[in-house]
């Protein structure tokens, strides 16, 4: 057993000694200092681009606004204004029943969902401070909603709220770590979990079963991403990018195989992967192991150094090409919050995605480090860092190294 990937986080402690699976309503995390904070962001953000009002859509910018848990779907919806900030009192929020909704949110501030677009524009046009709005941040529209808002505000002009809120979400309060930090926690505690079952004979699909019966055991229902228990023996068909579905593939001795998961904590994310040998390989399979995690431990080691304040996400990505390694075709590094934020930063993407974004302290970003060899494997490897003043911190647990490729 590693234990560092699990230590403390199995029974539900930090660091420090402090519980991580508190409810939302309580414990180590203040809900409604975290609340105020981020809407008082929000507002400090509007005021600097001269926004009356944003019409939030987006899932994660109307939780981050409102605070408002609301009701999970499987699928993709429509755009629809589902949250609106105004410059003063508690957000107005899109929700046919209270549950899960703050207490500072009243009832007023509440409208229901609708199958007729019309109705939303109804309710917009009832909103006497958004009424008044000259300028509105809006985060992504259709262009029927486009011509909806603009009939239910005709004096309004409406702008990109996309740069807004990226800036109000970027750095991260002190109970925003502490949302994270238990993320990473459970999720590191079921990883340890998944691990105990590694033998030759599973299956990848039953890896991430006792993965998730364990998050079910520590009070998370819900995985941060679609979580990928995979194979990384074999040919070198994932040379670039490791195998992303989990299959019924049964596991054989010596095999590496990935554990990448996550999971989400007060709407937070704590993500980790980590790569393990499954018992049973040879010495000579070992030792080649050892030496792609070897590989793999040194150019990350160069990531979480290259993350401070001043610096580019790109210019991570750049040491990561500096390391001589082929730079593998997923993100190498992106911004961590309320699911996956901005930056995003790789070989393989594009700019505007976020590689020109300046690091400052408090970002919380993950970083990615693949390595491959041919006729040994891959080796994945995920943590999360704390942008601080002078340099960056690991929030993840470090996995030792060593025998059976860090197991």
């Amino acid at each position: 057993m590693v234990a560092t990937l699990r230590g403390d986080a199995l029974l539900g402690l930090d660091e420090r000694g402090t519980g991580v699976l508190p409810l939302e309503e309580g414990g180590r995390v203040d809900f409604h200092r975290l609340r105020a904070q981020r809407l008082e962001r929000c507002r400090t953000e509007m005021a600097r681009d001269d926004l009356d009002a944003l019409l939030l859509g987006n899932e994660a910018n109307a939780r981050y606004a409102s605070g408002a848990r609301r009701l999970w779907l499987g699928g993709s919806r429509p755009y629809v204004p589902g949250c609106i900030v105004l410059p003063d009192g508690q957000p107005y929020v899109m929700s046919t029943w209270d549950d899960g909704i703050p207490p500072d949110i009243p009832r007023t501030n509440l409208f229901g969902a609708s199958w007729n677009p019309e109705n939303h524009v109804k309710v917009l046009a009832s909103i006497e401070g958004l009424r008044a709005a000259r300028r509105v941040g809006v985060d992504g529209m259709t262009p029927l909603m486009a011509s909806l808002i603009s009939s239910a505000l005709p004096d309004a002009e409406l702008v990109d709220a996309g740069p807004t809120m990226i800036r109000a979400r970027q750095v991260k309060t002190p109970d925003e770590l502490a949302c994270i930090r238990a993320a990473i926690a459970v999720t590191e505690s079921s990883l340890g979990w998944a691990l105990d079952a590694l033998r030759p004979g599973i299956t990848e699909r039953a890896l991430f079963g006792h993965f998730t019966e364990r998050l079910g055991a520590l009070g998370l229902t819900l995985s941060a991403t679609q979580c990928t228990f995979v194979v990384l023996s074999g040919d070198g068909s994932q040379r670039r990018m490791p195998r992303r579905t989990g299959t019924n593939h049964c596991v054989n001795p010596g095999d590496l195989v990935a554990l990448d998961a996550g999971a989400l904590y007060a709407g937070y994310e704590g993500s980790v992967a980590r790569t393990f040998s499954c018992p049973g390989g040879t010495d000579n399979a070992r030792a080649a192991e050892r030496r792609l995690y070897d590989r793999a431990r040194a150019v990350h080691e160069a990531l979480v150094a290259a993350c401070r304040p001043g610096v580019t996400a790109q210019d991570v990505v750049h040491v990561y090409e500096a390391s001589g390694e082929p730079v593998p075709e997923l993100p190498v590094v992106f911004g961590v919050g309320l699911g996956m934020e901005p930056p995003l930063a790789g070989a393989h993407l594009p700019s505007d995605a976020g590689g020109t974004t300046t690091l400052v302290p408090g970002m919380v970003l993950a970083l990615q480090t693949y390595v491959h060899e041919e006729g040994t494997g891959g080796y994945l490897q995920r943590d999360v860092v704390l942008v601080g003043q002078e340099g960056s911190t690991l929030l993840t647990s470090h996995s030792r190294g060593g025998d059976d490729a860090n197991r």
